[in-house]
């Protein structure tokens, strides 16, 4: 977190105060924090790798940004054949940079390949999926559907 302004020109707010000091808790600042990250965003590669390779098609969920910089982050964008997403304003249209087509869920059958990318309102998506999933983040998590 980077805080800036000209020289006492501002105060420090108690909001400030309690951000830097949740930040610390968790070792922000700390070394081992950023290496301990590393090592699970090499185990989501490894586990992402497995998962396209046991698949011919995937298709991802959710048409948000934090699931165009997932893509990006794993570098994964050309192993999606197109995207879905709830919101009818996105349907129809493309991923930004990447150009993927963006379509309603109603397009999911049974044999769907399907990764959750918008994994923060996965209780939302769950009951559409009639197929398997993988779940992402937190942790990567395969989702069967009962039958």
């Amino acid at each position: 977190r980077v805080y800036v302004s000209h020289k006492n020109t501002r105060q420090k707010t108690s909001r400030l105060n309690l951000l830097a000091y949740q930040e610390s808790l968790v070792g922000i600042s700390e070394i081992r924090s950023w290496q301990i990250l590393k090592n699970s965003l090499t185990e989501l590669q490894k586990e992402l790798d497995l998962y396209f390779r046991s698949t011919n098609s995937v298709i991802g969920f959710g048409a948000c940004a934090t699931g165009t910089v997932f893509q990006r982050y794993f570098n994964i964008e050309d192993r999606i054949e197109f995207l879905v997403d709830d919101n009818t304003k996105r349907q129809c249209l493309y991923s930004p940079s990447y150009g993927i087509p963006v379509k309603s869920p109603d397009i999911l059958d049974k044999n769907s390949n399907i990764l959750i990318l918008a994994w923060r309102h996965w209780n939302s998506i769950k009951p559409k999926i009639v197929s398997n999933a993988l779940i992402p983040l937190p942790s990567a998590q395969n989702y069967y559907p009962s039958k």
